[in-house]
């Protein structure tokens, strides 16, 4: 074998572990894109309000927040409550046309924007009440 030719090594073990690197930040980069869109949820007790109204409509999509459609005074408010997967695990008995009071505030989300996230909601025809957020600071979605 003359100085010119050089024999094919297999894949070094740096090589591999670049691979295997770059293999794990893409992974992580493409989860945290997937996570459901409460990723920066800086609730604030501050801006807090309650109010009573009736259900309209209950979204459930198939990903995604579970919104309930609340009438207060002629003006329909959406609110959102969950994802979905968790509202299933709770299976609030939400109905159209119930009267609820809903406790929470305006957020804001990079994905969804300025939108009315509920603290607690509790059902005026049942008496149920249903968490959604903690009650403490930092006020932590309860699903986490």
């Amino acid at each position: 074998m003359s100085s010119s030719q050089t024999k094919a090594k297999g894949f070094g073990l740096g090589f591999l572990l670049f691979i295997f690197l770059l293999i794990h930040i893409f992974h992580f980069s493409l989860w945290a894109k997937s996570s459901c869109c409460l990723e920066n949820s800086a609730y604030d007790p501050n801006l807090e309000v309650s109010f009573q109204g009736k259900i309209l409509k209950v979204y459930l999509p198939p990903k995604g927040l579970a919104v309930l459609e609340v009438e207060r005074e002629g003006k329909s408010f959406s609110v959102f409550l969950c994802p979905v997967r968790h509202y299933y695990l709770i299976n609030p008995d939400f109905k159209e046309g119930d009267l609820v009071e809903v406790t929470g505030a305006k957020t804001f989300y990079k994905k969804l924007g300025i939108i009315f996230m509920a603290r607690h909601v509790r059902n005026l025809r049942t008496g149920n009440l249903f968490l959604f957020r903690s009650p403490v600071p930092p006020y932590r979605p309860v699903w986490e």
